[in-house]
C-alpha cells in the first residue's frame, strides 16, 4: 500500500481516538492552495503526500493533536498540533491510542468560545476559551491577545454577566493566578468564599499573548454561586479580557457571550 493511501485509511478511522506518530511525508508547494479561499485564509494545510486538511473551527488541540477535516478526500481525523501551528509538513499518524488525561480517565471536549466569531481557533483569535472534562473535573484553557487579565463565566440565563459564575485570571511576574468569583450585577464580580474548587493553575505571557490553564471541580458545594457541570447541564459562556492590566478591578477591554447554550453531553462528547 502506498503512503498516501495509508494516510487516507488512518484518517477515515474513528475520531474518538488520537494518534501516535511515525514517518513524514510532504506536499508540493501548491497542492493545498487549491482548497483555500479568502474567508478561510491559512486554514488549509499539508498533512501528507497530496493530502490537505482544514482545522475544525472552535476545536482546540487535545493531548498535542488537532482534529481536522481532510479536504480532498472528505475524511476527518487527528494530526499532531505542532505541524498545524507551524503550517509545515505534518508527521503522519500510523497508530492509535485512547485519548486520556494524565490520571488515566477519559478526556472529553465540552466546547470552546472564540472571538471574533469568524476567527480560526489557534491562529488569529483575539480570545479563546476551551473546556474539556473527565468524570470529576473541568480542564479550562484561556488565551487572549495582550498581557492583562482573562476571564471565563458560565450562566444558565442569557442575561450577560449578571448572576454568572466567573473565573478571573492573570499572569503577573511569571506567576499565574485564578480566582473564583460571582457577578451579582454588572460591576466587578465579587470574590467567592470557595476557592478550593480551583487547582492546577499555570500560565504564560509570550509574544503579547497570555495563556492560562486551570482545573475546576465538576461538582460543587454551593450551587447558588458555583454552577455544577453534571451530564446534561447547559450554560451560556462569557468571555472577557483586558489588553494590558492584571488588576481584576479594572473594567474589561472587551467582552462577549456565546449565542447559544453549551451543554455537557457525555454520550456524544466522550
Amino acid at each position: 500500500m502506498d503512503a498516501s493511501r495509508f494516510v487516507v485509511l488512518v484518517l477515515a478511522l474513528t475520531v474518538d481516538f488520537v494518534f501516535q506518530t511515525s514517518g513524514q511525508l510532504t506536499c508540493s508547494s501548491n497542492e493545498c492552495s487549491l482548497y483555500s479561499n479568502a474567508s478561510r485564509d491559512n486554514a488549509i494545510y499539508c498533512i501528507g503526500a497530496g493530502t490537505c486538511a482544514e482545522r475544525y473551527d472552535g476545536v482546540e488541540a487535545i493531548n498535542g493533536f488537532t482534529r481536522v477535516q481532510v479536504t480532498n478526500v472528505n475524511q476527518e481525523g487527528w494530526v499532531p498540533s505542532s505541524c498545524i501551528q507551524e503550517s509545515t509538513n505534518c508527521t503522519i499518524a500510523t497508530t492509535m491510542a485512547p485519548e486520556t488525561t494524565p490520571g488515566g480517565s477519559q478526556l472529553c471536549t465540552l466546547g470552546s468560545n472564540i472571538w471574533p466569531r469568524d476567527c480560526v481557533a489557534g491562529f488569529n483569535c483575539t480570545y479563546e476559551a476551551t473546556v474539556q472534562y473527565n468524570a470529576t473535573n473541568l480542564f479550562i484553557t484561556l488565551t487572549a491577545t495582550g498581557t492583562g487579565w482573562l476571564a471565563i463565566g458560565f450562566s444558565p440565563n442569557n442575561t450577560g454577566m449578571q448572576n454568572a459564575d466567573i473565573y478571573m485570571s492573570s499572569v503577573t511576574t511569571g506567576i499565574a493566578t485564578v480566582e473564583n468569583r460571582y457577578a451579582n450585577g454588572f460591576g466587578e464580580p465579587a470574590s467567592d468564599s470557595n476557592q478550593a474548587i480551583i487547582s492546577d493553575v499555570s500560565g504564560t505571557e509570550n509574544g503579547g499573548v497570555t495563556t492560562i490553564s486551570f482545573t475546576r471541580n465538576r461538582t460543587v458545594t454551593d450551587a447558588s454561586k458555583d454552577f455544577p457541570f453534571g451530564n446534561g447541564s447547559c450554560y451560556y459562556w462569557l468571555g472577557a479580557w483586558h489588553s494590558s492590566t492584571d488588576s481584576f478591578s479594572t473594567k474589561h477591554t472587551s467582552r462577549f457571550y456565546s449565542s447559544d447554550l453549551i451543554c455537557l453531553n457525555e454520550s456524544s462528547q466522550c
